[in-house]
């Protein structure tokens, strides 16, 4: 019974934040014409916080006790995280760039975000550093877990859904993308597991969104 409740708060999570958090809410204030970025990004911002703030009271539990054993072992759950992000960084670029030689372009993903970020600088940049992965990670990580008791099992369907969550091209070579956002996602189902600590794939998800935004602006 408890595995079906956890499931509905799943269903509810993903619907509140990719419906109404990246979809909706976002549609509706594009639509007010307002014709003033900054104007824009606000709000923009407002609705990430609020959703941000909103999941993170609801696991608030974890959250404290993630805390309190981050602190204690902050050095030794970091390189366990980096070494596992490093190994799945190395993937995802491998694959990128076989999946890029047949596409001839980047992931349409990677492509809007760019738009994102030229277009709402202020909203963009603490979005996909700090909103996003902490939204994403109580999603795919923390919420999903409650379902699956079986590790392998979650840090495989974990990855899927982080893969295909990210592919928002329809063609058959830009499905492909999945393939490397999925491996992505597996590492940082691992490193939860590991770890048993939230903040481990956070702080890795923050690492690997704040470089890939450097490496946009800087080169």
């Amino acid at each position: 019974m408890k595995k079906y409740k956890n499931l509905l708060i799943w269903i509810g999570v993903v619907i509140f934040y990719f419906f109404f958090v990246q979809m909706l809410i976002p549609a509706i204030i594009y639509a007010l014409n307002i014709d003033h970025n900054l104007t824009i990004s606000i709000l923009l911002l407002l609705t990430d916080f609020t959703a941000m703030a909103l999941l993170v009271w609801l696991y608030i539990k974890e959250f404290k006790e993630a805390s309190d054993d981050f602190n204690k072992s902050f050095k030794e759950r970091m390189i366990s995280t980096v070494r596992v992000w490093l190994f799945g960084l190395v993937l995802m670029i491998i694959f990128n760039s076989i999946i890029g030689s047949l596409t001839g372009d980047i992931a349409s993903n990677e492509s809007a975000n760019r738009v994102i970020l030229d277009k709402y600088t202020v909203y963009a940049l603490p979005a996909m550093i700090i909103f996003c992965p902490i939204c994403e990670e109580i999603i795919f990580r923390l919420s999903l877990k409650r379902i699956f008791k079986n590790s392998a099992l979650f840090i495989i369907i974990s990855g899927l859904l982080f893969g295909f969550a990210h592919v928002i091209g329809t063609s058959g070579y830009e499905l492909l993308y999945f393939i490397p956002y999925g491996i992505l996602g597996s590492c940082f189902a691992y490193m939860y597991v590991k770890n048993k600590n939230i903040l481990c794939s956070i702080s890795a998800h923050v690492l690997h969104n704040l470089i890939c935004i450097l490496i946009i602006l800087f080169l």
